[in-house]
């Protein structure tokens, strides 16, 4: 099949379209900047695809490159969990669903496969699935893919081709953007982060079991279905912990209750707001780690995608290692990995 892959020089983006590659799909990107296209597949050892100009937000470049496709993989969103960036977030990710989801449908692609979020469906109750309420109630971020997962669904009730997977925090190696993730390892790695919060759970996925996922959700004549591709549940404290056993590197930080990090999430998002540089941690992230144990239903996206999960301490390894590689870290921060 020929896929249009939007937001494919992003982090999940480009392990999506290297996924797709591999099975045997014809890949075209929609791309606001053709430089980064060459830099982004460098790391997966394949020829960088065919590439249009263009932006999401923008209807008409949108229905150009759709032209001669079979589905679409929609990938393109700011995740950016900095506030001072919020309205650029929730207008861009907003605008750019719509557009694409109803290009898309309105040009009859089959699959339309629409990269949502778990952080759209926090907080909640009860096991998360594909299905479950959405809230997204958290930050900018989490209310921008709330909005673009409430219009998803919107067209699967009438019917339409439309996809979802809904990954949770996302990690692992070669991020074109050193994103979120990349920097909360960085940051802790560096010792800029000291505090972390005792309880609460979030779910933490590897990046290239999430373009698997995706790549194989690229399947015609199947209808409107859901995927939670969320991973496995672990805390801030679990994840400090493995990072020091990993790298050897020792790190101080002191815990404190979830309360008072939840309590103290406005306080970070003043200071972000006036402060010209980017604090270490924010306080949509603040209100993310410390949610409630909640189990994840990830039976669909087994039985239909043959999602599976690979160890933590393998995501770990590689995210440490891919961040020496670029330069974010140094070989004494990454310790033994440096070897």
């Amino acid at each position: 099949m020929r896929v249009l892959v939007t937001g494919g020089t992003g982090f999940v983006g480009s392990h999506t379209v290297a996924a797709l590659a591999r099975a045997g799909h014809d890949v075209r990107l929609l791309v606001r900047d053709p430089a980064r296209v060459a830099p982004a597949f460098a790391p997966h050892g394949i020829d960088a695809p065919e590439a249009v100009r263009g932006d999401v937000t923008d209807r008409a470049s949108v229905e150009a490159a759709l032209q001669g496709c079979d589905a679409v993989v929609h990938a393109a969103s700011i995740y950016s969990l900095d506030n001072r960036r919020a309205r650029e977030v929730r207008e861009t990710n907003r605008t750019g669903t719509r557009n694409v989801l109803e290009a898309a449908t309105a040009a009859q692609l089959d699959p339309v496969v629409h990269v949502s979020s778990y952080i759209a469906l926090v907080p909640g109750r009860g096991p998360a699935s594909a299905s479950s309420p959405v809230t997204g109630t958290i930050g900018p971020y989490a209310a921008s893919k709330a909005e673009s997962e409430r219009f998803a669904r919107q067209l699967q009730e009438r019917g339409l081709p439309v996809v979802t997977v809904l990954p949770g925090s996302v990690w692992g190696p070669d991020d074109p953007y050193f994103g979120e993730s990349h920097q909360i390892a960085s940051n802790f790695l560096r010792g800029r982060m000291r505090l972390v919060n005792r309880g609460g759970s979030f779910p933490l996925v590897d990046v290239r079991d999430v373009a698997e996922a995706t790549a194989r959700a690229v399947q015609p004549g199947r209808g409107p279905r859901g995927y939670l591709l969320a991973g496995q549940l672990t805390s801030s404290v679990e994840l400090a912990t493995l990072l020091i056993r990993l790298t050897g590197h020792r790190i101080r930080y002191a815990t404190l209750p979830d309360t008072l990090v939840r309590g103290s999430a406005p306080v970070v998002d003043l200071g972000q707001r006036i402060s010209p540089w980017r604090l270490p941690l924010n306080g949509e992230t603040m209100r993310f780690v410390t949610q409630p144990h909640r189990e994840m239903d990830h039976a669909a996206a087994v039985a239909d995608l043959g999602f599976a999960m690979r160890p933590l301490e393998d995501t770990l390894t590689d995210t440490v290692r891919s961040l020496l590689r670029a330069g974010h870290i140094t070989s004494a921060q990454a310790g033994k990995l440096a070897d």
